[in-house]
């Protein structure tokens, strides 16, 4: 299955990405999400390629007649690597996020671009 999402910011691309990686803000928002356990796992950047990497627990809505055999919440584990900046100063990332114990992924591109 294939999604997209467009949103515009007034803002430059590094402003958007700085907060898009600011660990702090990232544990914020999941937090404002009612996730817990934050724990970051990577926060590194070399030759202005960025990764944060992090895990935390997920509040699941489990039906009634499945909850003698799935967890009310998951641990899931994230991981963002944005791409050095182009000659135009956009960017370019991918994320994947893995949910402990099930088969599920979630991976995706990202671009920021200046208009």
């Amino acid at each position: 299955m294939e999604r997209s999402l467009e949103t515009m910011f007034s803002a430059t691309v590094e402003e958007v990405l700085a907060a898009l990686t600011d660990v702090k803000l990232i544990e914020a928002k999941f937090a404002s999400m009612g996730h817990k356990d934050f724990e970051l796992l990577d926060s590194s950047e070399s030759g202005g390629r960025i990764v944060r990497s992090y895990k935390r627990t997920v509040p699941v809505n489990v039906p009634g007649f499945a909850s003698r055999v799935l967890k009310p919440e998951n641990v899931s584990t994230q991981r963002d690597e944005w791409d050095p900046a182009e000659s135009d100063g956009s960017r370019h990332g991918t994320f994947e996020i893995a949910a402990a114990g099930t088969p599920v992924k979630v991976r995706g591109t990202m671009e920021l671009a200046p208009k």
